[in-house]
C-alpha cells in the first residue's frame, strides 16, 4: 500500500512540473472512457436487451431459399405464408411481414414517399403491441390485397 502512495506522489509531482502534459493525459483518458461508455450503451441496447415485444425469445424469422440464385434470405411470399400457416402445427402463431419501400402516400393533394411494410391481420396481436395511431387490422381485411388499410404506420 505504501508503494501505491509513493507512485501517486511521484505522479502528482510530475504533473505539477508539466501541467500541459497532465491536461493532455486527463483529456485522453476522458475521451477514451467516454467512447467506451458510448459503445457499451449501444451494444447493450442492441445485443443484450430483449426486444420490446411479448416473448421475444420465442419469436423466429422464416426465410425462403432461392433455388436459382442461392440466396438464403428471401422473403416469404403471401401464398407461401398461407401454406405455412395452414399446413404447420409447429408454431403457436404465424404472422406475415413483407418490407416494401418507396410507396407514395397521398391525401388527394400532396403526395409523399414513405416506407411501408405489408403485414397480416394478426401482426400486432403476434407482437403483443397495439397500434400507435388508429386501429389494428380486422381479420376480414386479410382476405384481399385490394383492401388498403393503414394502422400505426404499417399498411396492408
Amino acid at each position: 500500500m505504501t508503494s501505491l502512495f509513493q507512485d501517486v506522489r511521484v505522479a502528482m509531482r510530475s504533473f505539477r512540473r508539466s501541467p500541459g502534459f497532465a491536461s493532455l493525459v486527463v483529456a485522453t483518458l476522458a475521451v477514451g472512457i467516454g467512447g467506451t461508455v458510448a459503445m457499451f450503451s449501444v451494444v447493450d441496447g442492441v445485443l443484450f436487451r430483449d426486444l420490446p415485444y411479448r416473448d421475444p425469445g420465442r419469436m423466429v424469422v422464416i426465410w425462403n431459399r432461392h433455388a436459382t440464385t442461392g440466396s438464403d434470405k428471401v422473403q416469404i411470399s403471401g401464398p407461401d405464408f398461407l401454406d405455412y400457416r395452414n399446413q404447420t402445427s409447429s408454431f403457436e402463431e404465424l404472422a406475415f411481414m413483407h418490407n416494401a419501400t418507396d410507396n407514395t402516400l397521398s391525401d388527394g393533394g400532396r403526395a409523399e414517399q414513405v416506407d411501408v411494410g405489408y403485414v397480416s391481420a394478426n401482426f400486432f396481436r403476434f407482437l403483443g403491441v397495439d397500434a400507435a395511431i388508429g386501429r389494428t387490422f380486422a381479420t376480414e381485411e386479410n382476405a384481399t390485397a385490394t383492401n388498403k388499410v393503414c394502422a400505426g404506420g404499417i399498411g396492408i
